[in-house]
């Protein structure tokens, strides 16, 4: 997949965002671009809705490297349910930055010249598709397991499990949660409620292993009729001893969650001294992109596609998201971006250079 992207204002602003209000700020932009999810359509029907959105071939006659770069995306187009099963707030991105642009023609266009032509965009490909189905199916795996030890226990709905499960998506970035996290949520007063007002020993696996699963946190929060009153910290919390817990959300009744994503410990998202040279490197090249866009070039070519597509996917803030994380997190396909980024350079050369004799020229006049 490309990383040369453009650069937009708003990618501007994006940027200079801590990481966490970034995640955030494509997420919410997701519903502008119609990826949203109805609840009278099956997973099977939304799975065909998806892949109906992809672009029809401009030739029947494929080669081999076209067919395979439209089955690898096949394979990793999710529906938003499907990716909600992902604990990892970057892969979500990534996920999510895919299924926004697969259906725009010219960005499609573009990404499938890049696969045929080039050998590490092919490699660097099939690197992505491996790791994104290989979290997708362990995920799906893993939270199937937790709804069917929670079910068991406490009798709750599939899909009032699954309403929690959004919620704990949006406090934790791992499959397990650290106590002192979740005491950002609930308080100390409060989170002695949770641990100790269950028969499932959480108390004490979670000072033994210094963390809390889903499981764990929800059978708890079930157990011990527990929520949260007023505004969460330890003087309003209260335990209501005749609380019904069997319906509903029961980690946003117990959780102050109208701004979870501000509250997740920022830590967790602290990028490393080596990755935020790899963030910044990104984003010089979207500012290199920023000043190249007004000089693109028309006319037609598959060199040409390549710049259309990647200018047109800048537009959509989950994509530029998704090659941001790409190519912070995975080294061989950062070596890809680089290239690319060299390639785009290339193209962009003489239309710099004519823009540069202009300027030239006027300033001698």
């Amino acid at each position: 997949m490309a990383t040369a992207v453009a650069f937009t204002q708003v990618e501007f602003s994006a940027r200079m965002m801590h990481p966490t209000s970034r995640l955030r700020s494509f997420e919410n932009a997701m519903n502008g671009y119609g990826y949203g999810e109805s609840t009278t359509v099956t997973l099977e029907e939304q799975r065909k809705i998806l892949n109906s959105r992809m672009p029809t071939p401009i030739d029947e006659n494929m080669s081999k490297y076209q067919v395979e770069f439209r089955e690898l995306l096949k394979g990793i187009l999710y529906t938003e349910k499907e990716i909600q099963t992902v604990l990892n707030p970057r892969m979500r991105a990534i996920l999510k930055g895919i299924a926004a642009s697969y259906y725009d023609i010219d960005v499609y266009g573009a990404f499938e010249i890049l696969y045929e032509d080039y050998i590490p965009i092919r490699v660097a490909g099939r690197v992505v598709y491996r790791e994104l189905r290989k979290v997708m199916d362990e995920s799906k795996q893993y939270q199937l397991s937790q709804i069917d030890k929670i079910t068991k226990v406490t009798g709750m709905s599939r899909s009032d499990i699954e309403d929690c499960w959004s919620t704990f998506t949006q406090i934790t970035s791992d499959r397990k949660l650290f106590p002192t996290d979740l005491e950002n949520y609930v308080g100390t007063q409060t989170l002695k409620f949770v641990f100790y007002g269950s028969s499932v020993s959480v108390c004490v696996e979670a000072e033994e292993k210094g963390e809390i699963s889903f499981e764990q946190l929800l059978i708890s929060l079930y157990e011990s009729s527990m929520i949260i009153c007023g505004d969460g910290s330890d003087s309003t919390s209260a335990r209501l001893s005749g609380a019904n817990p069997s319906t509903g959300n029961i980690l946003q009744q117990a959780f102050e969650m109208n701004d979870a994503v501000d509250k997740r410990n920022s830590e967790e998202q602290i990028l490393s001294p080596k990755r935020q040279k790899y963030n910044r490197r990104y984003d010089d090249m979207l500012i290199q992109f920023s000043k190249w866009k007004p000089l693109i070039p028309s006319g037609n070519g598959r060199r040409l596609q390549i710049l259309k597509g990647c200018f047109v996917g800048s537009e959509n803030p989950a994509v530029v998201e998704a090659l941001r994380i790409i190519y912070v997190d995975y080294a061989a396909l950062r070596l890809s971006g680089d290239w690319i980024f060299k390639v785009v350079s290339a193209l962009m050369g003489p239309a710099v250079r004519r823009n540069n004799e202009r300027q030239k020229k006027s300033l001698q006049l």
